[in-house]
Formats: structure tokens, C-alpha cells, sequence
């Protein structure tokens, strides 16, 4: 690897050159981890709080059960010292399941400083989804302050999103499969698909919204579709919080169904 990187950089077309490669180099893992990103896109607010405040959300979860190692990193992903970064990569202190990998994908920081329940922009149903823009202005106080949402992971810009499981000890066809949602992930089952199929239910079919070119049509409701179904439930939630752990639970139920199923199948 090391001599990969020597070549790349001593290329003459290269936008860096050797004296920055080797001020990288030490400390080794420094260089390894943080070299393209100091390179070519410096971390600032928006990188720390809005994008890598993700990664330390499901590493957190993984590395203990004190929350001392999220807690040590919290200057970072509050955007308040952009040199105190994170691992790129972490070895977790248990096995991760597949279960977990499905909620982490619905993460939306729940427990932590980040907690979006907690702030004044829940109110009165201490709401965990905001609106959008990520970022706002006012000018209430007489002077123009800019203000930000947090980005969780489950967050309501979603249109779909997966979790592959392989499993080698099962043949091709089966031992592949895809756990697929649409739309908001934190309130949305995981369906499981087997790689080897050779078609798919009409409601779960390439034929969203995304595919259809008249923008007014897309937002005709079609309750033959999943991505409606779930899209309509999730909207409920936004503005009646209160339910949010309710589809929770039947997401819960769902999912545990599927697993129970797809293992007596085997």
C-alpha cells in the first residue's frame, strides 16, 4: 500500500506533492486515517456535526456499555474541536447482529446530547424529526443568527435503504439476502428478498415515484405501493410523536415474524 501511495504521489499530475505525503506519514495511522479528508475535504462544523456525528452514533453503541468511548469523542462531533477525531474503523466489544445493523440504520440519537426529543424544537410532543432546511437564519433578536437542525440517521429524506446479509455456509440462492425498506427507515420494516429470486411483488417493484416524469403525478397517492404505505404512517408520526414508539414496536413484531419464517424455511 505504502508504495502505491508513493506512486500516486510522485505522479506529476498529482494535486499534492511528496513533502505533504511524508508530513502525513507520521504517525503512520494518522496518515492512514485522515489522509484524503485533510487532503481534499477538510472537516469543518457542517462535516463534524451533520455527517461523522452518524459514525460515532452506531460506534458508540459497540465499543462499550458505559458510554465512556461516545463520551470522548463529543467535542468532535459537536463541531467544537475538529482536530479530536475518531477512529476511521473500530473493533466492537461483541458480535453485531443483523438485528442491530437494522437499527442502527433507524438511529436517531436517542439517549444522547444530540437527542432531538430533548431540544427546544421538539414541543409539545417531543418530536425527534425536524424540517428542513438543515440549516436556518432569524433575525428575532435584532441581530441574524444561524441556527441547525441535527441529521440523524433515520431521518424522513429517505426513499429506500437495505441491509445484505451473506451467509456462506448456504447455497447462492438463499444464502444472500436483501432486508429492504422504503422511505423513512426509522419507521419502516426491513423485508427480506433472497438473492435468487427472478421477480418481485408489484409493491415493492422498480416503479416509484422517482420513475415517473410528471412531477404532479409522482405525488398521486397509490396504496398498491409499500413506499406509500409506510410514507403515509411515517407523516402520522411526525406530528403526533406520541406514536413513534408504537410503530416501533410493530416494526419489532414484523421483523421478528420475518426472521422466525425465513429460519423455518431453511
Amino acid at each position: 500500500m505504502f508504495s502505491q501511495i508513493i506512486t500516486f504521489q510522485t505522479n506529476p499530475n498529482s494535486t499534492t506533492n511528496l513533502s505533504k505525503l511524508f508530513n502525513y506519514i507520521a504517525p503512520a495511522s494518522s496518515f492512514l486515517i485522515h489522509f484524503f479528508t485533510d487532503t481534499y475535504d477538510p472537516v469543518g462544523f457542517t462535516g463534524a456535526r451533520l455527517a461523522e456525528a452518524r459514525v460515532w452514533n452506531m460506534f458508540r453503541q459497540v465499543m462499550d456499555d458505559t458510554g465512556a468511548w461516545g463520551n470522548k469523542y463529543l467535542d468532535y462531533i459537536t463541531g467544537k474541536n475538529l482536530t479530536h477525531r475518531f477512529p476511521l474503523y473500530v473493533y466492537p466489544n461483541r458480535k453485531i447482529s443483523l438485528n442491530d445493523t437494522m437499527w442502527f440504520m433507524r438511529g436517531q440519537y436517542e439517549g444522547t446530547v444530540l437527542d432531538m426529543t430533548k431540544d427546544v424544537g421538539a414541543q409539545q410532543f417531543a418530536a425527534g424529526m425536524r424540517v428542513r432546511p438543515l440549516y436556518w437564519k432569524s433575525d428575532e433578536t435584532g441581530k441574524e443568527l444561524q441556527y441547525h437542525n441535527e441529521r440523524p440517521i433515520g431521518t424522513q429524506q429517505t426513499g429506500w435503504h437495505f441491509v445484505a446479509q451473506m451467509r456462506q455456509d448456504m447455497p447462492d440462492a438463499v444464502g444472500g439476502v436483501v432486508w429492504f425498506g422504503v422511505d423513512d427507515t426509522a419507521h419502516s420494516v426491513h423485508v427480506p428478498f433472497f438473492v435468487g429470486i427472478n421477480s418481485i411483488p408489484i409493491g415493492w417493484a422498480d416503479q416509484g415515484i422517482q420513475h415517473v416524469d410528471d412531477e404532479h403525478a409522482s405525488m398521486a397517492v397509490d396504496d398498491s405501493k409499500a413506499w406509500w404505505s409506510f410514507n403515509i404512517v411515517a407523516n402520522y408520526v411526525y406530528s403526533r410523536w406520541t406514536a413513534h414508539t408504537d410503530v416501533q414496536d410493530a416494526i419489532v413484531n414484523a421483523e421478528g415474524k420475518y426472521s422466525k419464517r425465513r429460519s423455518e424455511q431453511m
